[in-house]
């Protein structure tokens, strides 16, 4: 019986920090429990969004609680995973940069490093973190001069997972749904005008 919950403590704690990835780089976003930025103003007129997924990165298909790899994706059905991706955070950056701006106006350019969502085994119980990592650059829109050197900026979200995760679904919160809108949050926080 101590074996076996044993056993279950460990795949919990697995299972809570699947998808986490540790690394260097700048920790960007809204912090967990902030509220929405909808009212902020931008401090730049983004006029383009250009994202980036290199077809080095990994892809992972396995459903582990905790696959290897640089891209998890199963919300869509089995196909370009790069190009699923890349569409997930481009919707985001188009809503998010679509807010008021008082800034000269810029391209954005997002390059995804790392993109891990549920697999299908971490959802259907105990749930786990959505990490998405990229780096974040803008250039003049007309010139192409940098006006932000390319830096990282890494997130994450709490996934959903069993009965939680059901429920999120029936309310219309799927993990795309979830992940674009925390994605669109912590765009609209990176690229915040200062307050008046």
């Amino acid at each position: 019986m101590k074996l076996a919950a044993g056993v279950l403590v460990f795949w919990t704690v697995i299972a809570l920090s699947a998808c986490e990835n540790v690394d260097d780089a700048r920790v960007g976003g809204t912090p967990r429990g902030a509220t929405a930025t909808d009212g902020i103003r931008l401090a730049y007129d983004i006029r383009a969004v250009e994202v980036e997924v290199s077809r080095s990165l990994r892809v992972s298909e396995s459903n582990s609680f905790y696959p290897g790899g640089d891209i998890v994706w199963r919300e869509d059905p089995l196909g370009d995973r790069y190009e699923q991706v890349a569409t997930i955070l481009r919707d985001a950056a188009r809503q998010a940069f679509a807010a008021p701006a008082d800034g000269p106006p810029a391209v954005a350019h997002l390059r995804i490093t790392y993109f891990h969502a549920l697999t299908e085994r971490a959802r259907g119980t105990t749930g786990g973190w959505h990490n998405i990592n990229f780096v974040l650059s803008l250039t003049e829109a007309t010139s192409g001069a940098v006006l932000v050197a390319p830096y990282r900026v890494r997130t994450q979200i709490r996934g959903y997972g069993g009965a939680r995760a059901t429920e999120a679904v029936h309310r219309g919160e799927t993990q795309k749904v979830r992940i674009t809108r925390h994605l669109i949050e912590v765009l609209r926080s990176e690229l915040a005008a200062p307050p008046v």
